[in-house]
Formats: structure tokens, C-alpha cells, sequence
């Protein structure tokens, strides 16, 4: 995996730019956008952190108050350290499409890529308290690790998505389907690798 994510490419850095054009345009042209559901999260995440502050226990899943809490929110008494991880994720998609698909074909891999920037999925979500990034990540994610899996039968992407895909369960439950069809897929690769 690591091998995979150090094969650099001329056009990695242009996207790395792009994304980067992007989240700049984000961050000052909007407010910072917190729903409803990101002050439950906010207010859970603080069961997790090591402050004196009074914690609500949330019906939600437990992940994404956990990334808060992780973020260093409650550390550092701010929001920006959960936006430079949202950042890094945003990246880290990118990335991960264009490497996956560069595997495939260099000019699907670059289409791709330029159409998953120009939908602007990754950015929607970095300046906000939503849990929609970090589930976009884990899908990105395991989306990757599925074609990664299929052309190369490597059984590390079989884990990484595997693990992917729980992981977006637990930051957000109504992504079960996905989940069922993703062990639906794996098990029946499982049995016909048998």
C-alpha cells in the first residue's frame, strides 16, 4: 500500500493544486456550517476528549465525535485543527482515485480524477461539523481498495476495504446498505476464490 501511494506523477501535483484552489475558495467565500446534527456530534465527541467539560451521550454513531475529539478540537479550544484534518482527507481521496485508476489506464485515471474534483464532493464538506466528509473519505476509500483488490487480488486491499466500509457504518448508520453490499461482494469473492 505504501508502494502504491509513493509512485509520483507530474499530474498528482497539479490536482494536489487544484484541490487546494478549491478549499481556499471554500474557506473564504463560506461560513463555517454547523447543522444540527454537528452540535450532537460536537457535544459527544467531548466524552472522548480529557476536558472538564460536560459530555451528551448520542444515539449517533460513535466515530466521527471520535475524529473530533482525535482532531485536537478540545486541545487546542478550536475548530481548525478539524478542518486541517478534513484537509488532509480531502487530499488523500484525491490521491488515492488517481493512483487507483492509474493502474487501469492512464486517460480514464486523469478523467476520472478531474471529474471527481470538478463535483466538488471533497471540498463540500471540509469548512462544516458534518460527518458526510469522513464517510465520503471511507467510501473513497473503499471503493479504491475494491477495484485495487480486483485487478491485483492483493489481500490488503481486500482489508482496507473491508475495514473501510465498517468504519463509514460506524460514522454514519445509514450507510448499512453499502456496507451489506460490500460484504455481499467479498463473500462471494471469497467463495469463488475457493
Amino acid at each position: 500500500l505504501i508502494k502504491l501511494f509513493n509512485k509520483n506523477s507530474p499530474q498528482i501535483y497539479i490536482f494536489k493544486f487544484i484541490n487546494f484552489f478549491f478549499t481556499i475558495i471554500i474557506i473564504l467565500y463560506t461560513s463555517f456550517i454547523v447543522e444540527c446534527d454537528g452540535i450532537t456530534h460536537f457535544q459527544f465527541s467531548k466524552c472522548f476528549s480529557f476536558s472538564n467539560q460536560e459530555c451528551v451521550i448520542s444515539h449517533r454513531p460513535f466515530l466521527y465525535p471520535l475524529y473530533i475529539s482525535i482532531s485536537g478540537c478540545f486541545l487546542f479550544d478550536s475548530l481548525i485543527p478539524i478542518i486541517t484534518f478534513n484537509i488532509i482527507l480531502s487530499t488523500l481521496m484525491i490521491n488515492y482515485i488517481f493512483i487507483t485508476f492509474k493502474n487501469i489506464g492512464k486517460n480514464i485515471s486523469l478523467i476520472i480524477t478531474i471529474l471527481f474534483i470538478l463535483c466538488g464532493f471533497h471540498v463540500l464538506y471540509i469548512f462544516s461539523l458534518a460527518e458526510m466528509h469522513l464517510v465520503l473519505f471511507f467510501l473513497i476509500s473503499a471503493i479504491c481498495s475494491i477495484i485495487n483488490f480486483h485487478s491485483t487480488s492483493k489481500k490488503s486491499f481486500f482489508y482496507i476495504a473491508l475495514i473501510s466500509l465498517f468504519l463509514c457504518f460506524y460514522t454514519r448508520l445509514d450507510t448499512i446498505i453499502i456496507l451489506i453490499f460490500g460484504l455481499n461482494y467479498f463473500s462471494e469473492q471469497l467463495i469463488y476464490s475457493n
